[in-house]
């Protein structure tokens, strides 16, 4: 999941950049559902709301930043309980 979050994240960032919505609704949408099958459900709830955004239904720079945020703490939830609560975090 972390490879997938991180390439996703990237993706992300750059379909925000050109515009591209499709392309931000579909990574989006993958993201969802990943979190959603490691219980990350605070990701997964604002992937779905960048998902909306892309359809007008919110602001899509700052529902990106919701996501990258949220990533970056679960990111660092799975880093810690595999090495046991030691090094990053």
């Amino acid at each position: 999941f972390r490879d997938h979050a991180t390439s996703a994240v990237a993706t992300l960032e750059a379909a925000v950049r050109a515009g591209d919505t499709a392309a931000v609704k579909r990574a989006a949408h993958s993201l969802k559902g990943g979190a959603g099958n490691i219980g990350a459900r605070d990701l997964s709830s604002r992937c779905a709301a960048l998902e909306a955004a892309t359809v007008g239904r919110g602001d899509l720079v700052a529902a990106l930043g919701d996501v990258v945020a949220e990533a970056r703490r679960v990111g660092a939830r799975i880093d810690a309980e595999l090495t046991g609560g030691r090094g990053r975090g």
